[in-house]
């Protein structure tokens, strides 16, 4: 038996890359020579493993173009699943700016918005900044809010429970969290960020994904198996934050040296067996 683990690209520790294990009889001796094989294999295939995002605006321009809705846009550089605060609004900001409209947006996590906004009551309209309230030094980011005036639509306990194949049957709380509506977008503001594993994000909330032009979520992975059976309009948008792709942006400090693909011209010379 044989298992690939694929590392985790954002650890910065000594032992972070992809490791092969394998599992045989003791009179076996088979193991090593299949680790070495896969082990190769993947070498062989490093620069497949590379992905290189679209700039923000690029991929805001190709959701634009496309003609069948809804179109799923997905923000993977603030997943909470990652550690991503969930409130950064640069990919909705870049939305607004090229004129895309018939957006929902969920969850945005911004407990002080959600104060004010439970204040102002359902029915009423309010302007205030959604968002940006956590900045990142070590990245050099800085909190990105979205200034905007709506009207408060709803407000909710923030509770559902997953019916998606992920997670299926879990009960969520995000927390008291309203529906925000500036227009060309409803922002789904919570208390409580969360890995948005399907559309019941936006279902709890009164928001009809089929009948929405843009759905724009936080995630990486995990919200196929429950947005694939709705759209496969989907666009990866590189938003800033700490689950970026752009390695270049990260303070590596304990990783071995030479490591792939920071040092491209690097040679694998030997495998290192445990």
């Amino acid at each position: 038996n044989a298992s690939v683990f694929g590392g985790f690209s954002y650890a910065d520790i000594p032992h972070v890359s992809l490791s092969v294990l394998t599992v045989e009889p003791v009179k076996n001796h088979l193991g090593k020579g299949l680790v070495s094989q896969i082990c190769a294999m993947a070498w062989e295939r490093r620069y497949d493993f590379i992905y290189t995002p679209l700039p923000l605006s690029d991929s805001i321009e190709k959701a634009k173009k496309i003609e069948s809705y809804p179109v799923l846009i997905v923000d993977h550089g603030d997943n909470t699943g990652s550690g991503g605060s969930a409130d950064d609004m640069s990919v909705l900001d870049e939305m607004l700016r090229q004129g895309l409209s018939g957006i929902i947006v969920a969850p945005i996590r911004d407990p002080e918005a959600v104060d004010r906004l439970i204040d102002c009551g359902e029915g009423n309209e309010m302007t205030l900044t959604v968002g940006g309230k956590y900045s990142v030094p070590s990245i050099n980011q800085i909190g990105h809010g979205l200034n905007c005036t709506g009207i408060v639509k709803k407000i909710t306990d923030g509770c559902f429970t997953i019916t998606s194949p992920v997670q299926t049957g879990l009960k969520v709380c995000l927390g008291r969290t309203v529906v925000f509506d500036i227009g060309s977008a409803t922002i789904v503001i919570s208390e409580e960020g969360w890995e948005p594993y399907g559309p019941e994000l936006f279902i709890h909330a009164g928001l009809i994904p089929e009948e929405s032009q843009f759905m724009l979520i936080k995630s990486r992975v995990h919200f196929r198996a429950g947005f694939e059976s709705i759209t496969n309009n989907i666009i990866m948008a590189a938003g800033p934050g700490v689950c970026s792709s752009d390695y270049s942006q990260f303070n590596f400090s304990r990783l071995p040296k030479p490591m792939f693909p920071f040092d491209k011209k690097m040679k694998l010379e030997k495998y290192d067996f445990l």
